[in-house]
């Protein structure tokens, strides 16, 4: 029991994360992992030092020892690719000053000894995952990538944007993938299409049309949009290639939009690795050096134009 109580410790330590304002060092505990140390669910929360904190998440307290000889990296098998995007995140620093999350500090003490453990290609897309990616958005502009300031691009709307391609491809002509390629706010026009209160219920409305479960209440608001039909029919269906799919088939289209997403970026990324731009990532977003702006805007704008008629890139 020592030797579990050990490694869940260990694994706390290594998943602590502060998103915007919000610090939270839960960590997730699957069915898998119980299973390896053969104890049970119940048996585990019984354990005084186990806190529960949420959905088979966890805090430990009143352990004090780390053992990484008990981790082990997870996620998909790390690419060349992947492994020179994890030499420049080793790269990477916050001014002293600036106070940062127990998380960012236990990367920047371990990065040399243990880099893998803080560079996760997930299993269900292939999305990769860093204490950038789990950054708040308000230290994220303070990164110095090999000594030098640091400048972001992303894509306004790209999970639409992505959206609309593939429902062009699945559907043909429909409404939704016409508004993204005339460059239109598609939460505004969710938003007085089904009679919405404020583009805000618009926006909260589309993802619930990515991640939630088929659900014909907006298709009835949108007066059949052929586009919804298929979202719904495509949420029911087998997908086999969804790691996910047995246990949540509407997570079909998250899996889609996600796996579509890092097939872009991918193109972006082999690229600037190519002619020895270094760069972070945060999903659909790149972080550059300043002197690399101009030259990796344009890789970004090049490779988009062959996927979509219109995006737009964000500076910042």
């Amino acid at each position: 029991m020592n030797k579990l109580l050990t490694y869940l410790n260990t694994k706390q330590y290594f998943t602590n994360h502060w998103k915007c304002d919000v610090f939270s060092n839960a960590f997730y505990l699957s069915d898998a992992e119980l299973k390896r140390w053969s104890i049970t669910r119940l048996q585990l929360e019984a354990l005084p030092q186990v806190k529960t904190v949420g959905m088979n998440k966890y805090n430990i307290v009143g352990v004090n020892e780390i053992n990484t000889s008990l981790l082990k990296p997870t996620g998909r098998p790390l690419t060349d690719l992947h492994r020179w995007m994890l030499d420049r995140l080793q790269e990477t620093e916050l001014p002293n000053e600036m106070e940062v999350s127990p998380y960012w500090n236990t990367f920047f003490n371990h990065r040399e000894r243990f880099p893998e453990f803080f560079f996760k290609v997930d299993t269900f897309s292939g999305r990769v995952h860093t204490p950038i990616t789990g950054m708040s958005h308000l230290i994220r502009p303070n990164l110095i990538l090999r000594n030098e300031k640091t400048v972001s691009l992303d894509v306004s709307q790209m999970q639409p944007t992505l959206l609309g391609a593939i429902l062009k491809n699945s559907v043909g002509t429909n409404s939704f993938s016409q508004a993204i390629d005339e460059g239109l706010d598609i939460y505004s026009m969710l938003q007085s299409t089904a009679q919405l209160d404020g583009r805000k219920e618009g926006k909260k409305r589309f993802f619930e049309i990515l991640f939630g479960k088929p659900n014909d209440q907006l298709t009835k608001m949108l007066k059949g949009a052929n586009w919804l039909d298929w979202i719904n029919q495509y949420k029911s269906a087998d997908e086999p290639r969804n790691p996910n799919g047995r246990e949540k088939q509407y997570s079909n289209l998250a899996w889609l939009l996600q796996t579509y997403e890092v097939q872009i970026m991918s193109k972006i990324w082999r690229e600037l690795a190519e002619k020895a731009i270094p760069f972070l990532t945060v999903h659909d977003e790149i972080i550059v050096q300043e002197q690399h702006l101009q030259q990796a805007t344009e890789i970004m704008t090049n490779i988009l134009n062959k996927h979509f008629i219109k995006f737009k890139i964000n500076t910042k």
